[in-house]
């Protein structure tokens, strides 16, 4: 894509709605940086319908992040029960889910510990022990040293800023609301 014209096209409507000031368009980050920003995030929104997989998905939940995808591509699969999914041609559902998040703190704190067991199930480990499985079964190698499940578990990561007891408790608040759509929670327009 012409990257240069999507941002002329971003800068454009947000002329028009008299919120340009409030753009920032940050260029490549660090590491730090772009944590940093995940952190500090009231939720992250991709709503791409052909995506397959999405590494920044990914690095949202792995940050404390929450998250809210489209309901019709392969992020919602990697969101999983964490993920917010939404019709990605609703503006009034993004918009609900992006207000839950700002406004309900039990919704916010249950999406974010969601998010961060979700992202500890994707590791390189993990990933190569898979991949290592899908060749050795049908080659007759599953005795191979490369496809023994590790002792030491998924590893969950380490963001002190989120205390695990909060999240936990946060979920447990939170299960009521869940338990009326237990598959995923989603947002449609201008209710829940």
């Amino acid at each position: 894509p012409d990257w240069r014209g999507v941002k002329r096209s971003i800068v454009s409507q947000a002329n028009k709605l008299g919120i340009r000031d409030r753009l920032i368009f940050t260029g490549l980050l660090d590491r730090d940086a772009l944590a940093s920003l995940y952190r500090g995030a009231v939720a992250t929104i991709q709503l791409s319908d052909c995506e397959a997989f999405g590494l920044p998905a990914l690095e949202a939940m792995a940050c404390g992040c929450p998250l809210i995808v489209a309901d019709r591509s392969g992020l919602a699969e990697v969101g999983g029960r964490a993920a917010v999914r939404v019709d990605p041609l609703d503006p009034g559902a993004v918009a609900s889910a992006l207000s839950m998040m700002d406004h309900d703190e039990s919704a916010r704190w249950s999406a974010i510990g969601r998010g961060l067991l979700r992202a500890a199930d994707f590791s390189w480990e993990n990933t190569a022990r898979e991949i290592a499985k899908a060749i050795a079964e049908p080659a007759g190698w599953s005795n191979s040293p490369n496809t023994r499940r590790s002792s030491h578990g998924p590893r969950t990561p380490q963001n002190p800023s989120l205390p695990r007891r909060a999240i936990l408790d946060a979920m447990k608040v939170h299960t009521a609301t869940e338990a009326q759509n237990p598959e995923h929670p989603v947002a449609s327009g201008g209710t829940r």
